[in-house]
């Protein structure tokens, strides 16, 4: 199969319905995705001598070439390309460039040839001149910043760092995501004596995996013995030894809640997560009344 005024310079997938090739058209890039059809005429005769090639769809232009490509399942996937270029798949198949918070994660303006890691490693690229980055999200995906941060700060420091607020969130999980985590985080703060690293709480909905190293959730936020369970989870982010460490604080099981979950026990679309934080002092401690509602 030849697509005609396209160069193609990386290919990557998992599955037939989740093949993409990446390149150049024009004065930009192009992103294509076989469409798993045909397959089921892929019989060995037609595969041996490679006359069957299935079919394939333009799913996604830009500005900036593409270079090469990378993942680890069809909901994680990397793309790099010209002037420090990098996109992530996000939940609504479309690919973005991925976000930091204030700042976090600039790399470079060098064209980048070539990429490869996962949100548990960190995101490594490397492309013209030498250049080498690492893109470090949260071990637990990609944090989008709220509009209203620089505004909160400000509000924070005028009550004397105590503050009263609600955050919300709704997230459609996927009904092909077995295992992760997904929900909001908030008081997310570059820790003073290491601003690369960030500390801060969440809450999630959870749902582990039996096995160790089965669904690249970090151990630390897995509550014994729920292996298999959709849970609501309120977990920390803090910095030990000079690295991001993670554990979990608090848990609901609302497996059976069936108003909560879809038949493959995950989370039904749209489930809604709603925080509300109040900073208070008792005893001259300062402490943080967190409720959950879901």
């Amino acid at each position: 199969m030849i697509i005609k005024d396209t160069q193609f310079t990386g290919v990557w997938g998992s599955d037939w319905e989740n093949i993409y090739v990446v390149g150049r058209k024009g004065l930009g890039g192009v992103i294509y995705q076989h469409t798993g059809e045909n397959q089921k005429d892929c019989d060995k005769t037609k595969c041996a001598d490679n006359t069957w090639q299935g079919g394939w769809e333009e799913i996604q232009t830009c500005e900036k070439g593409l270079n090469a490509i990378c993942g680890n399942g069809p909901h994680e996937v990397y793309i790099a390309g010209d002037e420090g270029l990098v996109l992530y798949k996000d939940n609504q198949d479309k690919f973005n460039p991925v976000p930091f918070p204030d700042g976090v994660g600039e790399g470079t303006m060098e064209d980048l040839n070539a990429i490869w890691g996962s949100v548990a490693t960190g995101i490594y690229a490397a492309g013209e001149k030498g250049t080498l980055i690492k893109i470090q999200p949260t071990s637990l995906g990609h944090v989008l910043p709220l509009a209203k941060n620089a505004e909160l700060a400000e509000k924070w420091g005028d009550t004397n760092q105590y503050l009263n607020y609600s955050i919300q969130v709704k997230q459609l999980w996927g009904d092909a995501l077995e295992y992760g985590v997904s929900g909001i985080s908030f008081r997310w703060h570059r820790v003073e004596k290491d601003p690369d690293l960030h500390a801060g709480y969440g809450i999630s909905f959870i749902r582990y995996a039996p096995q160790s190293g089965m669904d690249m959730i970090p151990e630390g936020l897995k509550p014994p013995q729920r292996a298999g369970r959709l849970l609501v989870l309120l977990w920390e982010q803090y910095v030990q030894d000079g690295e991001e460490t993670q554990r979990w604080l608090a848990y609901k099981d609302i497996t059976e809640d069936e108003r909560m979950i879809k038949s493959n026990t995950t989370p039904t679309d749209l489930a809604t997560l709603v925080v509300t934080v109040h900073e208070k002092s008792i005893n001259a401690h300062k402490i943080n009344d967190i409720c959950v509602y879901h």
